[in-house]
């Protein structure tokens, strides 16, 4: 299913982006404490909310899931793809 992959590729892009902001993070070298204590606390809150992401993304994919199946057993089964069309 397309839309089940482009949902885990984005699970991992946002895992990556996280990666390199602690990357760039480890590497910080311009001294000003405040701003060492402001992207200390993004990363921190970073880390807790990719958990909920991460549950949200597989609610909704069983939710899209559940819809596919309603429409294929209802015969809109068109109507969705040409949906899923306009939405790439």
């Amino acid at each position: 299913m397309e839309l089940g992959n482009y949902l885990l590729g984005l699970k991992a892009s946002l895992a990556l982006s996280l990666r390199e902001e602690i990357l760039n993070h480890d590497f910080f070298l311009d001294g000003s404490r405040t701003q060492h204590d402001e992207e200390e606390n993004m990363l921190a809150e970073s880390r807790l909310m990719i958990p909920d992401c991460h549950k949200r993304l597989e609610d909704a994919l069983g939710d899209l899931k559940g819809t596919l199946v309603e429409l294929e057993e209802s015969g809109h089964k068109d109507g969705l793809e040409a949906m899923m069309l306009e939405a790439s």
